[in-house]
């Protein structure tokens, strides 16, 4: 039969000493000490077990205590500045064991404990086993560089653990914070700018908008609009002096590159000599006669009709070509009110009127997106007050995620104002 050497609680003395810049203390710690219900206390209470007078010592910092197997165990207390074990945080009110190889620094106090020097076997094989799982888990963190679908390794920061921590330990600075940039955020709000332009949404970086520049400066400029007229008697007199008008008061801005109308189209037609290639407008007709010789022109031209020209003569479209540089929302804002202005009084004398294209495209999603934001934003936090009272059965706790949610946008708006990055389509979604 094997003989096991017992130790009893009396002969197990824990050393535990602590040194701060030149003060220095030692404890011995007994087994009949701590194996007590209370365990040892240790904080800068005049009550504690183990009195730390040092900066950041909570009044009940930590306890010490151990088990029937003679193990040793830590939980911290609720300390402001924490327990930290082997580099990590201790979280508050969790058990952690203690090893010989552990390093226990309390608020920036380091404690060392030697353990005594005969050990139960009991003791011994916890020991191994604890520091067995120890080393399990820095090979895992050192191997950790890829993870599975089904396995994750989770790295433990400090940094991160105080950061998460850091209102619940400081409450009224961090209102403090949050009511200063909040503030900052409504200063800068009215910077905000909305650009519901396509180009707001490309990549500037990207090597293809080099060759799509180069494009638009040898080709033309792919920013354009159509303004459509429609009317039983488009060709006539009156109505082709209107046009008329409408285009050189366009041909007269200087945003626009050109202009194409029925007043620079071409007349093509077919004769004994061969083709007759002539202005089909070269000047205004002055009677009724001249204005239906034209008509009858146009609709002969293949190049007009389905383009400029509908089938029956009785619509035609403007193609207003703009500067390659007016690609946004600012300018298109501005372009379509000017368009606006030229072609207004004209809609009480045609059946139609009205023009298409990226200036109006962007200020229709202007306005829509303002106005789907204050329409929808109500039933929005309607229905995110309903979803929460229905799972939390309580109106108390309501008010948190809304607040949390309202200083996040407003945060997000002031930043976007801050580094003038405008609301485009994609960020607009996200409010909503």
């Amino acid at each position: 039969m094997t003989q096991v050497n017992t130790v009893e609680p009396e002969a197990l003395i824990w050393n535990l000493s602590c040194q701060e810049q030149d003060n220095s203390h030692s404890y011995k710690l007994a087994a009949t000490q701590l194996i007590t219900e209370q365990g040892i206390l240790i904080g800068s209470d005049a009550e504690a077990d183990i009195r730390l007078n040092y900066s950041g010592i909570a009044s009940k910092h930590c306890r010490l205590w151990i088990d029937a197997d003679n193990i040793l165990y830590v939980v911290d207390l609720g300390s402001e500045h924490g327990t930290i074990i082997n580099n990590a945080v201790l979280i508050v009110g969790k058990i952690q064991a203690l090893t010989a190889d552990t390093s226990l620094i309390l608020a920036g106090v380091k404690l060392d404990i030697e353990f005594p020097k005969v050990l139960p076997p009991k003791f011994k094989q916890a020991t191994q086993k604890h520091n067995k799982i120890i080393s399990s888990k820095v090979k895992l963190i050192q191997r950790a560089k890829v993870t599975s679908s089904n396995k994750s390794v989770q790295l433990h920061s400090v940094a991160v653990e105080c950061l998460m921590t850091f209102s619940a330990r400081k409450p009224w600075l961090s209102l403090l914070i949050i009511m200063f940039f909040s503030f900052l955020s409504v200063l800068e709000l009215p910077q905000l700018k909305l650009d519901t332009s396509i180009d707001s949404m490309l990549n500037k970086n990207n090597p293809d908008m080099q060759i799509y520049q180069e494009v638009m400066q040898n080709f033309g400029s792919d920013n354009i609009t159509l303004i459509h007229f429609a009317h039983p008697n488009l060709f006539s007199v009156q109505k082709l002096q209107q046009l008329e008008h409408v285009v050189h008061e366009l041909e007269s801005l200087e945003m626009v590159e050109k202009v194409e109308s029925l007043f620079n189209s071409l007349s093509i037609r077919d004769s004994e000599w061969g083709l007759e290639i002539n202005p089909l407008i070269s000047e205004l007709p002055t009677t009724a006669a001249e204005a239906d010789r034209i008509r009858q022109n146009a609709i002969y031209s293949p190049l007009l009709k389905g383009n400029q020209l509908s089938n029956d003569a009785t619509k035609t479209t403007l193609m207003v070509t703009l500067r390659t540089d007016l690609h946004n929302s600012a300018a298109s804002k501005d372009i379509y009110q000017i368009i606006e202005r030229i072609i207004t009084p004209t809609r009480g004398e045609f059946q139609q009127v009205f023009q298409i294209g990226n200036p109006r495209i962007d200020v229709e999603f202007s306005t829509g997106i303002a106005s789907d934001m204050i329409t929808l934003a109500p039933y929005g936090i309607g229905v995110l007050v309903f979803s929460l009272v229905l799972m939390l059965r309580t109106w108390m706790v309501v008010w948190l995620p809304l607040v949390t949610a309202g200083i996040s946008i407003l945060w997000a708006a002031g930043i976007l104002a801050y580094f003038n990055i405008p609301i485009n389509l994609l960020i607009g979604i996200l409010p909503t």
